[in-house]
């Protein structure tokens, strides 16, 4: 009979041993790599404030471009944008309506309408059933231009009553206070390929009734461009997010790439969550 030798047997099966070890903590790392962002909390309360900021700023540019009448790009800011507008010069109001649903260039769809009443550097914006895409917005917001000049402008916004919502998730903000700069594009002050700069903070409280606090520690900045690919989300800046009684979540958005990622990060542990 042939002698199996000991020692090779045993350090064949403790090699065995080892390798099944690594392979089983290597999946499970590609596991934590890979976390679905439906089933952790802070990757969904990132997604959420990612929707709502880019859907705030998208919507206050339909505004600035509608004031004087036109989608035409002249002396504002310029949306892609459908609809109709009616203004009013001595009662110095205007109505955006995109009724049931319009579809603009780039294929962003938008229904409901955004009311405004304004002075020569004030607007009092309010959203009735406005939505653009899968995102609602409801609520007022004021916003006071500080500056104006052939190549962009610069507002503060402030709000204390402004509701984001999708059909799974909802945002009431109860303070919002921001400020914006908008650069505009080359080609007849378009948006569509110029830049908006965001600081500042938020709060307010999401679906489960917790408090969501968000502050702007990077400025966020949109790339109007990006919206040629469909994509509208920030391209870079960084935002520290806080959900309810859970550690701060850090978004890093980048470094100017035309994407749907932000870089989550809680504590020591950093990962990848691409966004609708």
């Amino acid at each position: 009979m042939k002698k199996v030798n000991q020692y090779s047997f045993l350090a064949k099966a403790t090699l065995s041993t080892v390798l099944a070890l690594s392979l089983t903590l290597g999946a499970c790392n590609q596991l934590q790599d890979r976390v679905d962002p439906a089933s952790d909390p802070d990757d969904v309360a990132a997604e959420q404030m990612s929707e709502s900021d880019q859907a705030i700023n998208d919507a206050l540019n339909v505004v600035e471009d509608g004031l004087d009448g036109n989608f035409d790009a002249l002396g504002n800011g310029r949306i892609e944008a459908c609809g109709t507008i009616r203004l009013d010069r001595q009662q110095r109001t205007c109505v955006i309506d995109f009724g049931t649903g319009c579809e603009g260039p780039f294929g962003r769809r938008r229904s409901g309408q955004i009311s405004i009443s304004y002075t020569d550097n004030q607007r009092t914006v309010n959203f009735q059933n406005y939505s653009a895409e899968r995102i609602t917005l409801s609520g007022t917001v004021v916003t006071n231009v500080t500056g104006r000049s052939n190549t962009g402008l610069t507002y503060n916004l402030t709000s204390s009553n402004l509701q984001v919502a999708a059909e799974t998730w909802r945002i009431a903000f109860s303070s919002i206070q921001r400020r914006t700069e908008v650069q505009f594009g080359g080609t007849n002050r378009r948006l569509s390929d110029g830049t908006s700069t965001v600081t500042g903070t938020s709060a307010g409280t999401n679906t489960a009734g917790q408090a969501v606090r968000s502050e702007i520690t990077t400025p966020v900045v949109y790339q109007g461009a990006c919206s040629k690919q469909r994509i509208f989300y920030a391209v870079s800046g960084v935002i520290q997010l806080r959900n309810g009684d859970r550690p701060a979540v850090t978004l890093n958005y980048g470094t100017g790439a035309c994407d749907k990622q932000v870089t989550v990060t809680v504590g020591t542990q950093t990962r990848i969550v691409t966004l609708q």
